[in-house]
């Protein structure tokens, strides 16, 4: 059987490490919301407090902002809790692609 280890994001610790990317570079809030062109800083802290995460686009624009791929912005649960959650789905590990190979195989 093919072991898939489901990538499971930890809201909480993911709106941690942006709040502490983001001071380490005098990065504020505010600055934050008018470079993103975000409605409100309750957005950020929302993020911070792990209620909610970036859209993709909000989070391709932290990266590049940080420059940092995306992934670098995220924390993840240990594997263990993804598998778990991949089990309780009744996901067919042995059937999942892996998303890059085909889109590799495309631009060859």
């Amino acid at each position: 059987m093919n072991h898939f280890r489901f990538p499971a994001i930890d809201t909480k610790r993911t709106g941690e490490h942006l709040r502490d990317m983001f001071r380490e570079r005098n990065i504020s809030p505010k600055k934050i919301q008018e470079l993103l062109r975000i409605g409100s800083t309750q957005t950020i802290y929302d993020w911070y407090k792990g209620r909610t995460l970036p859209s993709m686009d909000n989070m391709v624009a932290l990266s590049r902002l940080l420059g940092c791929n995306m992934e670098e912005l995220l924390v993840f649960r240990p594997a263990q809790e993804g598998e778990e959650i991949a089990e309780r789905a009744n996901l067919d590990v042995t059937e999942v692609e892996h998303p890059m190979e085909s889109w590799t195989a495309q631009r060859k």
